[in-house]
């Protein structure tokens, strides 16, 4: 079940499952701040609509990850960002395919983990023209594209 927490904070119960859809509907709630309790996995039945990524539109979203994983187990992407100001902190991001995130907005990202993600240009971060992309303290692990972990038009 969804809840809100102080300040009108979004907070996953544990008993939630764990799919894309389910991340989606949390982020997609209405509140500002988005707190991930726990792991999300991409499922190939439940997810199919979700393979492009959950769309952002929200301008100022931030979502904090509390270093929970998410695994997109090579078949999704897992953002695209199609909002001003979104904050995305402390998370994993695991096995995307067809770049991570993908950014029609203004991002920030925060010590997130992009892990094993993939695609021909951007395998991390694919950044549309005149689109703004900050990384803070973020690591790029055994990324492959063929233009760089991060790419930029």
């Amino acid at each position: 079940d969804l809840s809100v927490g102080e300040d009108n904070e979004n907070v996953l119960n544990a008993d939630d499952d764990s799919s894309f859809n389910a991340l989606n509907d949390i982020i997609n709630s209405g509140s500002l701040t988005v707190e991930i309790t726990k792991d999300y996995t991409f499922d190939n039945e439940s997810d199919a609509d979700f393979v492009g990524g959950i769309e952002i539109d929200k301008n100022g979203l931030t979502i904090n990850g509390n270093n929970h994983t998410l695994d997109a187990k090579n078949i999704a992407r897992f953002f695209k960002i199609r909002a001003s100001n979104v904050v995305i902190n402390d998370i994993i991001l695991k096995n995307g395919n067809d770049s991570a995130i993908i950014v029609s907005g203004s991002l920030t990202t925060a010590n997130v983990e992009f892990n094993n993600c993939s695609a021909d240009k951007g395998a991390a971060v694919f950044v549309n023209e005149k689109n703004k992309y900050t990384s803070e303290n973020d690591r790029f692990i055994g990324n492959s594209a063929l233009n760089g972990a991060i790419f930029a038009y």
